[in-house]
């Protein structure tokens, strides 16, 4: 029974999509219409974009700050972090030259 009434609708499902006025419009122009400016415009200011654009002014400001540093209290303790790291790095590279040439 079930078999029948697919059978019976998608026929009709068909014909109602095929004869309705949007299938033959994108029959007749298959290419949708080109956007204008002010669509560019739309899509390109968005809120994402604008806070990229608020950052890079940010980094842009002549303020004597390396770059670096400009991002805030998280950029100074990074940067201190990245500096005992290196130091620590540096003794232990000086410990092994150091064991070795004692042997």
């Amino acid at each position: 029974m079930n078999l029948l009434k697919r059978s019976v609708l998608i026929p009709n499902l068909l014909r109602k999509n095929i004869f309705t006025g949007s299938y033959l419009r994108a029959i007749k122009n298959p290419c949708p219409p080109s956007p204008t400016s002010e669509d560019f415009q739309k899509l390109i200011v968005r809120k994402q974009f604008k806070r990229l654009k608020d950052n890079q002014k940010k980094f842009q400001v002549d303020d004597g700050l390396p770059v670096w540093l400009k991002g805030g209290l998280r950029d100074k303790i990074l940067f201190q972090i990245t500096l005992i790291g290196l130091l620590v790095c540096l003794v232990m590279t000086g410990d092994v030259f150091y064991q070795l040439f004692l042997r």
